[in-house]
């Protein structure tokens, strides 16, 4: 779950899902970085054509419609598993 900090009620509320599940690998595997306005999310997920890590990205200032939040996938890795061993991101 995506959640945000209320510092005036000392609470966390949640906004929505990850765009990945982080339960696959008990919570490893996933990999987060602020980006400008965007928060990216790099993680593994299976599908009908086998696995892929994906690069999601959202911006807080797009709001949560429905309790969801709207990722936008910018790139996948097809066929190399689920599990992020090591992720970098070097700019944005």
């Amino acid at each position: 779950m995506v959640k945000k900090y209320d510092k005036v009620k000392n609470t966390w509320d949640v906004l929505g899902r990850l765009p990945v599940r982080a339960d696959s690998s008990n919570g490893w595997g996933l990999a987060f970085k602020a980006c400008g306005d965007a928060l990216l999310v790099v993680g593994g997920q299976r599908g009908p054509e086998g696995e892929a890590i994906v690069l999601n990205s959202w911006c807080p200032k797009s709001g949560v419609n429905n309790g969801t939040l709207g990722w936008k996938v910018l790139g996948a890795k097809e066929h190399v598993g689920v599990f992020v061993y090591n992720c970098a991101v070097m700019g944005c």
